[in-house]
């Protein structure tokens, strides 16, 4: 019996001490999104961040390869204090409330022919945690940002037909 007090008063620090909410919009429904690389476009790519945040349904095309697609890519995003304030945690268990950060990242992906804007994929995440501890920044901001990336390639794919009309 005292077992399942123990058993059933940790569950409750786990469940109460950290609870994480993420938002993506725009919700994109692509049941049949390849995993691996087969649906990606060559152009010249505009970015200069962490290749791990690139779509990966663009790929920058060889010097020796001419092309007239141009993919400018960037993110922006931060992190906020929940401005409800700390929430309450259960009366003597911790002694302080929970306090809670939201991170917010948004990509845009621009696709132009030339100089003709042809395209622009746009997502944002959302992610809310609220926790007893100091919650790693960077952990959450990539989850958002990986997110995001994501987001867009399923977006892209949804636009497959498109890009296979630029096809010279």
């Amino acid at each position: 019996m005292r077992l399942i007090i123990i058993v059933i008063v940790l569950v409750g620090f786990l469940v109460s001490d950290c609870v994480r909410h993420m938002d993506v919009v725009p919700v994109v429904a692509v049941a049949n999104f390849p995993t691996d690389e087969g649906f990606v476009i060559i152009g010249r790519v505009n970015y200069t961040g962490d290749p791990d945040y690139l779509p990966r349904t663009i790929v920058e095309a060889p010097e020796t390869i001419e092309t007239s697609l141009r993919f400018d890519y960037a993110y922006s995003g931060g992190v906020s204090r929940d401005p409800y304030g700390p929430k309450p945690t259960w009366p003597g268990v911790r002694g302080a409330g929970r306090t809670g950060n939201i991170v917010t990242v948004q990509g845009r992906l621009d696709v132009y022919r030339d100089a003709q804007l042809l395209r622009t994929y746009v997502s944002t995440c959302t992610l809310t945690v609220m926790t007893g501890y100091v919650e790693i920044f960077s952990a959450t901001s990539k989850e958002c940002l990986l997110a995001v990336r994501d987001n867009i390639e399923m977006q892209m794919y949804e636009d497959r037909e498109f890009f296979r009309s630029l096809k010279q």
